[in-house]
């Protein structure tokens, strides 16, 4: 069998390390900055709009069940129907810009994960063939593609 370099499980769990660690990924994710904000920005909009809708959804219901702005006990439903096409557009919107967010965030991380890949390929063609004798390259490519695929899942989960 062969020797497998020894991690000591305390050593994932040194808060030093966690904070090296996430001081790291944060310095990764500079490139993806702008887009972060932008996807910060449309998810704002989207939940102001959706905080904005009870509103108008309060006002149409007040309409129909007394309807008294006209004065006369009949419902305005130009009133009603101007309003029901207001809540129709906000929520369009809302669900535009949700989309749009999600898309974004999405992007980044596939993107994200792409570049540690290709990060990782080449600190490992720089290995030196001694390092390959001693561990299996199922290893190597099993704790890779697990921890970019934690990593990104992580990072997804977070910024969504």
């Amino acid at each position: 069998m062969s020797p497998r370099p020894h991690h000591d499980m305390a050593s994932f769990r040194d808060p030093k390390k966690i904070r090296e660690g996430r001081k790291r990924l944060i310095q990764e994710l500079r490139l993806y900055y702008p887009w972060i904000i932008l996807g910060t920005i449309l998810i704002t909009g989207s939940v102001a709009i959706l905080l904005v809708s009870p509103q108008i959804l309060k006002n149409m219901t007040n309409e129909i069940a007394t309807p008294s702005r006209l004065g006369n006990g009949r419902i305005d439903l130009d009133y009603v129907s101007q309003l029901g096409i207001i809540m129709a557009i906000l929520y369009g919107t809302s669900a535009i810009l949700g989309f749009a967010t999600g898309f974004i965030f999405t992007t980044i991380g596939e993107f994200f994960s792409r570049d540690l890949r290709t990060k990782i390929a080449k600190k490992i063609n720089t290995l030196p063939l001694s390092y390959f004798d001693n561990v299996k390259t199922g290893d190597i490519l099993s704790r890779v593609t697990n921890d970019v695929d934690s990593i990104s899942e992580s990072l997804r989960q977070a910024i969504s």
